[in-house]
């Protein structure tokens, strides 16, 4: 049974098609929104966290840079980063 949790729009704050289908794939009924924050930037400001938290902070400055005119909205912002022997690739194949 699915119980309505809100009236709320559901608002996807990525371009990435990965997270696009897994939203489609469950049933969430959702809308799609760049995130408006440089997240290269970001990474140059945060290069000393770990990287599970980069990936968190990075998630929230997404979420909150759409959030800002969505206030009604659930907003999901999301990150991830692959790291080999330590090192953070940006964007693998």
């Amino acid at each position: 049974m699915n119980a309505k949790i809100s009236n709320r729009k559901i608002i996807l704050g990525s371009t990435s098609y990965v997270r696009d289908q897994m939203l489609k794939q469950a049933g969430v009924n959702f809308t799609i929104e760049k995130p408006l924050c440089d997240e290269e930037e970001l990474k140059k400001h945060m290069n000393n966290l770990p990287m599970l938290e980069l990936a968190l902070e990075l998630a929230k400055a997404k979420a909150y840079s759409v959030s800002k005119f969505h206030a009604d909205s659930y907003v999901i912002g999301s990150d991830q980063i692959c790291e080999l022997n330590g090192e953070a690739i940006s964007k693998p194949k």
